[in-house]
């Protein structure tokens, strides 16, 4: 039970590792930044 909550939590973080690695490059957090507002199109963001 033990190893099988191990295994569990460390796909968890493999998958929270790389969801943040994604999210540390500057353009995609700007992205995302700009999308808390709403919806935007692809123009808007590339201005």
């Amino acid at each position: 039970m033990r190893n099988k909550k191990i295994v569990e939590l460390n796909k968890m973080a493999r998958e929270a590792s790389e969801l943040l690695a994604a999210m540390a490059n500057e353009k995609r957090l700007m992205i995302l930044c700009h999308l808390l507002d709403g919806e935007t199109s692809v123009n808007e963001l590339a201005e």
